[in-house]
């Protein structure tokens, strides 16, 4: 016969088994291309190109991979928070630090930031690597003098 504290051991094994069967099968990659997918879903996304800054933006370590894992474990990238505590705020910034990063990596702002063209990876953003790239610049020439 199972008592009640047999019962809760199991369920709560059964709970962690499944979490780490989870944790285990996620990927930081993974993670990134949902959070892109899910806050970009209005742009037209080269899906090659997301995969590749997927793997750039793991392997430069801006981001803790195993956060990444761990919120994608959890199934916090899949939902829209309602309300405003602390761990909405910390994973709504590192969604928007995720999808800032992909759009200075891409073609978005040099094509005018024009939504009905389709998006393409140009190479991951490092503003400590290209100091003078700047999507936003336009320059004249001065033919005057």
């Amino acid at each position: 016969m199972l008592t009640r504290r047999g019962f809760l051991l199991s369920l709560s094994a059964g709970v962690a088994a499944f979490a780490g069967v989870r944790y285990a099968l996620s990927s930081g990659e993974g993670a990134i291309v949902t959070v892109l997918q899910k806050r970009l879903h209005y742009l037209i996304l080269d899906d090659a190109g997301v995969h590749a800054f997927a793997k750039d933006l793991a392997a430069s370590k801006m981001i803790t991979v195993g956060k990444l894992r761990l919120a994608a474990a959890a199934g916090l990238l899949n939902f829209e928070p309602q309300s405003m505590n602390l761990l909405n705020t910390m994973l709504r910034q590192g969604e928007e630090h995720i999808v800032s990063t992909y759009l200075l990596s891409s073609d978005f702002f040099l094509r005018g930031a024009d939504v009905t063209q389709k998006v393409s990876y140009m190479g991951f953003y490092d503003p400590f690597a290209y100091a003078c790239r700047n999507s936003f610049a336009r320059f004249t020439l001065d033919t005057d003098g």
